[in-house]
């Protein structure tokens, strides 16, 4: 396989999203790296695309990077991308939907698929199974008995999975990358979960990532 690109592979999933079928789309980039290469990439979708914003760090944040895009975006949900993904054209028009037409949905995800760098499909590995054969709406309470009885982050990547801002971000995304394999951090992130994540999520049978 060819070298990674982080500017080439950033480039893709800018795309990805400038070609969604959705028309309202705030882009937010949040470069945490340590040269100038993406800002430069950036420069030429800056002046030509309103609606991205970029904000370059001026330390290293992280994981704290994912919470200062999530401040700064002003709109009702918000999907992560990140720089080696890329969405299907069709991902947000058809996730909003779900949102739009079910009460009380927090979270809308679906598997993935993984390609190689012709863009064709890889065979699935264990992260990019498809759970269920049809389309689930369930409790935040069976999607964490099911995580923390599998092991497994069974809402995906960040790139899959779009949010309502009445999600709880930190606790989500602490919960997937989290070290679940202490008992003590299971029970710690189970409390919260519990606690925090009272509403329905939705599961896709469609690949969109």
């Amino acid at each position: 396989m060819p070298p990674y690109n982080r500017t080439h592979t950033l480039k893709i999933a800018i795309d990805s999203i400038l070609e969604q079928t959705y028309p309202n789309i705030e882009i937010i980039i949040c470069d945490d790296s340590t040269d100038d290469g993406v800002q430069e990439m950036v420069e030429h979708y800056l002046h030509s695309y309103s609606q991205i914003k970029y904000h370059k760090n001026e330390k290293n944040l992280f994981l704290k990077n994912w919470h200062k895009g999530y401040n700064l975006a002003s709109g009702e949900y918000i999907n992560y991308l990140m720089d080696d993904d890329m969405f299907h054209k069709d991902k947000i028009s058809k996730m909003i939907r779900f949102f739009n037409e079910f009460e009380n949905i927090t979270l809308v995800t679906s598997y993935r698929q993984t390609i190689n760098e012709s863009g064709e499909f890889l065979s699935p590995i264990g992260a990019t199974v498809r759970l269920y054969e049809e389309i689930r709406i369930m409790d935040g309470k069976v999607l964490e008995n099911t995580v923390l009885t599998r092991c497994l982050n069974v809402i995906e990547e960040p790139t899959t999975v779009l949010l309502s801002f009445l999600s709880n971000i930190e606790v989500i995304y602490s919960f997937m990358y989290g070290n679940i394999g202490k008992m003590s951090t299971r029970k710690k992130i189970k409390h919260k979960i519990i606690k925090r994540v009272r509403r329905r999520l939705n599961y896709v049978t469609q690949c969109f990532s």
